[in-house]
């Protein structure tokens, strides 16, 4: 065989190497030191880079120890915990198109898993860990993390559609523009369970809720609303859809509030939570309590488009035995319960410019809240790590 020969054909084991490793193209993330404990911290997204950049944050509960973990002239947005808290999946421009990175929760190795002009955004860790999904043009999009193998995993169009409803939308072709994992429960299967979708109508004006019992099953249409919005119970096993100007089918009248349904996607028969009278006023933004006894939300009116008002921010018990207590008047969004049941963080409009704070709170405690962000930038998001504070501190 001639040199030329073997040099052509080592430069195309060569290409197809890099190919095969499109996905990875650098060391793997969260080798070469030990995990990041992130317990009682939170990340956020932030503009207070002094160029005005959105960067990820983190900083404890406490407000204490504020870092920015994506310096530089990039852009970056939905951050999102690996489920044992030491890792982060977000999106970036830092390469000149937005991709899919993951970084040790102490900002080291930031790494790229997607390449491609494609815009992604609200990339999420499977409930084992093992998968990472995003949304890219109106797709759910699966990638495993070690294979680097992806699968398109809503809309399918070639998938049968099974509906609790006369379908008012075509799920099969609707861009999906939320979606949420169900939580694993302790000691459970290493299937990592269902996944709620919120697909959006061609002209916008509706949306479809739908699920998917796995990867690999069909979805099922559960309801239509004007907005959506999602949480899954801390065990998994319900999924609480809070919802304005809803309907169950395309002849019943409008509604607002929170539905629950079963991982089957069957309706909990219970009074709804967070029930208006109003088709335009309703809630959003659910997030439930780690014991799995109170959900807090926002309440939204929107009477048209141009005219949404957050009313306030609201706490009710799940088993409906009292009314929705207010905690916050005005524009409180976001709120997350942390996964110690004690503290509670929201976001709320800087005092002193149009910019947002995350602040802080004790739930069920007279402490005064923190303000961890105090006006340095608009944060536009937060998510509590998964693990809890050590008791005490």
């Amino acid at each position: 065989m001639s040199p030329r020969i073997i040099r052509v054909l080592t430069f195309l084991v060569v290409i197809a190497a890099l190919v095969a490793s499109a996905y990875v193209l650098v060391p793997k993330v969260g080798t070469g030191h030990p995990k990041v404990n992130t317990a009682g911290k939170l990340i956020y997204v932030s503009t207070a880079d002094a160029a005005g950049k959105p960067h990820i944050w983190i900083v404890g509960f406490d407000g204490i120890g504020a870092k920015d973990l994506t310096p530089g002239d990039q852009s970056c947005a939905d951050p999102n915990f690996s489920p044992d808290g030491s890792l982060i999946a977000y999106i970036s421009d830092k390469d000149g198109q937005q991709q899919v990175y993951i970084m040790d929760a102490d900002g080291k190795q930031p790494h790229a898993v997607t390449f491609g002009t494609a815009a992604k955004e609200q990339p999420q860790f499977s409930p084992d860990g093992k998968t990472l999904t995003f949304l890219s043009q109106g797709t759910i999009t699966s990638l495993d993390i070690q294979s680097n193998d992806t699968q398109i995993i809503l809309p399918s169009p070639g998938s049968a559609t099974s509906s609790a409803t006369s379908s008012l939308i075509d799920v099969s072709h609707a861009p999906v523009v939320s979606y949420a994992w169900a939580h694993k429960a302790s000691g459970a299967s290493s299937d990592n369970g269902a996944i709620a979708a919120v697909q959006e109508s061609a002209d916008g004006d509706l949306q479809v809720l739908t699920l998917l019992t796995t990867l690999q099953g069909s979805p099922k249409e559960l309801l239509y609303a004007e907005n959506i919005n999602l949480a899954w119970s801390p065990d998994g096993a319900e999924l609480y859809a809070a919802l304005l100007g809803a309907k169950l089918s395309p002849e019943q009248p409008n509604f607002s509030g929170m539905l629950t349904f079963d991982v089957s996607g069957n309706i909990v028969q219970r009074p709804p939570l967070a029930l208006t009278n109003s088709p335009t006023v309703g809630p959003i933004d659910p997030s439930l309590s780690p014991d799995g006894k109170q959900v807090t939300f926002s309440l939204l009116s929107e009477p048209d488009l141009a005219h949404q008002k957050i009313i306030g921010l609201f706490n009710e018990p799940l088993d409906g035995s009292a009314p929705p207590h207010e905690l916050l008047s005005g524009p409180a969004t976001s709120a997350q319960w942390a996964p110690d049941g004690v503290h509670l963080l929201v976001i709320l409009p800087s005092g002193n410019s149009s910019g947002h704070d995350v602040w802080v709170a004790s739930v069920g405690s007279s402490s005064t809240p923190i303000n961890l962000t105090k006006g340095s930038g608009d944060v536009t998001g937060a998510q509590w790590s998964p693990i809890p504070p050590k008791p005490g501190t």
